[in-house]
Order: structure tokens, then C-alpha cells, then sequence
């Protein structure tokens, strides 16, 4: 939309709110008229990038952006709010909250291999929107995205980040899947954990999320922080950390610090 504006007024470099406004307010009078189905302003442009072998390499390196749908980032720009800023007489727009339906899911290949990486997606009523959407587009089979072996897992394993289709459409068989621990939500839980392994070979977590287990600080530490702050939350452990490599030759490693749980 702002380069739209930019070329609206021919200076990429113009004051472009009175324009913004504008595109808003023709926005605003097609979802009145009710005839919101029939906004689609936004394309989506799925790939980030698409390198195929050269004289420079010899391994096919691709990214591609399964999410946010059309329709989800239609929705966003819709629910812009306009509002002065501080001090000014000038209008800006503000950022809307966090919406997880709108989360960047990744499908990443490096030759025959390839990941599929599920950030903070969780699920929506509308078939048009998150893992729903892609299901829907079959967005995977247009681009020709072979089914990976690795997955990180979407929303900490959660429930509400799940979708059958994740695992027969864009996994292969028996795939390894990772996932980040989300400790004040308890993520994964034990039926998360079950879930996944389900649909598994191997499942590592960047640490235990249901763990009591208190980190023993040192007496002097603990009184000088006690002098501080007498009400004050404990982050038990050390936060994890996953790497995955692989090489021209298509052989993969992983490593994991101490604090990972292998399940």
C-alpha cells in the first residue's frame, strides 16, 4: 500500500497520509457494501528466494512463504488503526496486535532435502486463513514443494497449532520434529508431546516446560536479589538451542545443548 501511495504521488520520498487515508476509506466502503469476499489487494509473493545450481553451485537452495493467505493479509491491513502521533498534527498508522493466524509458516529446501518450519501459526474458523489456507490453495503442489523431513513445530506444540494435513501434505514419513518450550503456558504438555511423537520418528524440545525442577543460585546471589526484589519469578534452567546442518552432499547433523529434552 505505501508504495502504491508512492507512485500515487510520483516521490517515494512524498507525505504520504492524506493518500493512505484515502485507499483506507475505498477499503471501508467495499467491506460496508458488503462485498467484502471480493477484496483481495494484496497477492501474496510466496517465494523469498529461488537459487537454482550454477557455475556458482551445484545444490538448489529455495525459501518459500506458505502464510499469511491473501485473505489474512487483506484483513490486516483492514484492521490498520489511523492515529495521531504524539505532539503532531500529521496522522500515522499504528500496529495491530499480535495475531498468530498471521504468522510466516516457511517451507526451506537445500537440494532433495528440505524443512518445513511452522513459526507461531495456530488455526482459524476461516478456511481462508492459516494452515487452513494452505490446504485450501494446495499453494504447496503449485510450487511443486517436495514433503520435508524436519519440522519445527508450530506454537510450541500447542493443540491450536495442529492440523492433520501437516503431516500427510507437507511431511514425509517419520519425520524429526523440533519445537521451542513456551515455560509460563507449560508448552508442549505431555499430550502435546504424545501428539507429535505420534506422527514422529524423534521429537527434541529446547527444554521441559513442565519442569519444577529450581535453579540453585548462589547464597550471596540470592540474598543480595532478595534486598532487591522480595516478589520475583524464577526462569528454572537454561533456554535451549537446536542446530541443524547440512551439507552439499545431503548428509544432515543436528546438536543440542544440555538443556534439550529428547522425546
Amino acid at each position: 500500500m505505501f508504495h502504491l501511495c508512492a507512485l500515487y504521488n510520483k516521490d517515494i520520498t512524498a507525505h504520504t497520509d492524506k493518500e493512505i487515508r484515502e485507499f483506507k476509506s475505498i477499503v471501508d466502503s467495499i467491506i460496508v457494501s458488503g462485498k467484502k469476499d471480493k477484496l483481495i489487494p494484496v497477492s501474496a509473493n510466496y517465494t523469498f528466494f529461488d537459487h537454482r545450481s550454477s557455475e556458482h553451485s551445484s545444490v538448489d537452495t529455495r525459501m518459500v512463504a506458505l502464510t499469511p493467505s491473501p485473505a489474512s493479509t487483506t484483513e490486516a491491513i483492514t484492521q490498520f488503526p489511523i492515529q495521531p502521533s504524539q505532539n503532531s498534527y500529521r496522522l500515522r498508522q499504528t500496529i495491530i496486535g499480535k495475531q498468530n493466524i498471521n504468522a510466516v509458516a516457511i517451507w526451506f529446501g537445500f537440494g532433495n532435502w528440505s524443512a518445513l518450519l511452522g513459526s507461531d501459526l495456530e488455526l482459524s474458523t476461516d478456511n481462508n486463513k492459516s494452515w487452513k489456507s494452505i490446504f485450501k490453495s494446495q499453494i504447496y503442489k503449485k510450487l511443486s514443494l517436495s514433503k520435508s523431513s524436519l519440522y519445527k513445530v508450530a506454537h510450541h506444540g500447542s493443540r491450536n497449532g495442529h492440523h492433520d494435513d501437516i503431516y500427510t501434505q507437507l511431511l514425509s514419513e517419520n519425520p524429526i520434529a523440533i519445537a521451542t518450550a513456551y515455560t509460563p503456558s507449560k508448552l508442549p504438555g505431555k499430550r502435546d508431546i504424545h501428539r507429535i511423537k505420534n506422527h514422529c520418528s524423534a521429537l527434541t524440545v529446547t527444554r521441559d516446560a513442565n519442569s519444577n525442577t529450581k535453579l540453585k543460585l548462589d547464597s550471596m546471589v540470592e540474598k543480595e536479589l532478595k534486598a532487591i526484589e522480595k516478589n520475583r519469578t524464577v526462569l528454572n534452567e537454561k533456554i535451549g538451542h537446536i542446530q541443524i546442518r547440512i551439507t552439499d552432499q545431503g548428509i544432515v547433523t543436528s546438536g543440542a545443548s544440555e538443556s534439550c529434552v529428547d522425546y
